[in-house]
């Protein structure tokens, strides 16, 4: 006959109630985008790309099931961190998701992600905005379109890749880390 200690239920209480109000926010993802984007055109064919291959890394804190910002009118700065960009950019970076549509669409903030504003006559800033779909389900690139100060014209692509990597949430690092450690000192004292 196996004998349990009186703990074991209390201990399973205790892991189950911290668990109830970290699962609120299980569809709030955090997830860090590879993107690789190359085939770049003018946009009115007055300079050819200064840069042909753009890199970055963004990483973006969201619930794919909910609406973030509003395209063409608001855009959210807060839940998104640019770790690596291979041309210049002149504003911080933002985004705004609509869910519906699982559409994403990130960029320099300086006139909107989703709007690039630049004067042939006087190209002086460095923006860009670029969106992923499928953010829910399968996300992968759908085009980018970038200005570079000095040039004369927008360079657009829809030819690129998109790695997607997971980070995990800190609540389910404690919950494992608590559960791990109650696994052991239970079978140390040999109640399990």
């Amino acid at each position: 006959m196996v004998r349990t200690s009186p703990l074991v239920p209390f201990a399973c209480a205790v892991v189950a109630l911290l668990y109830v109000p970290l699962s609120a926010n299980a569809a709030v993802t955090t997830r860090t985008y590879d993107f690789t984007v190359w085939d770049f055109t003018g946009v009115q064919g007055l300079a050819a790309p200064p840069v042909d291959i753009v890199t970055g890394s963004v990483t973006i804190t969201l619930d794919p099931f909910l609406d973030y910002g509003e395209q063409y009118v608001e855009d959210v700065t807060t839940g998104i961190t640019l770790n690596s960009l291979s041309i210049a950019l002149d504003s911080p970076i933002g985004f705004n998701y609509d869910h519906v549509h699982q559409r994403l669409n990130m960029g320099g903030i300086q006139d909107g992600v989703d709007a690039l504003v630049y004067d042939n006559d006087d190209p002086r800033t460095n923006d860009l905005w670029f969106n992923f779909r499928g953010m829910a389900t399968s996300p992968h690139f759908v085009e980018m379109c970038y200005v570079q100060a000095g040039t004369p014209d927008a360079f657009y692509s829809s030819t690129g890749t998109l790695n997607v990597s997971s980070v995990p949430a800190p609540e389910a690092i404690l919950l494992g880390t608590l559960g791990a450690g109650l696994v052991g000192w239970l079978r140390r004292r040999r109640t399990l």
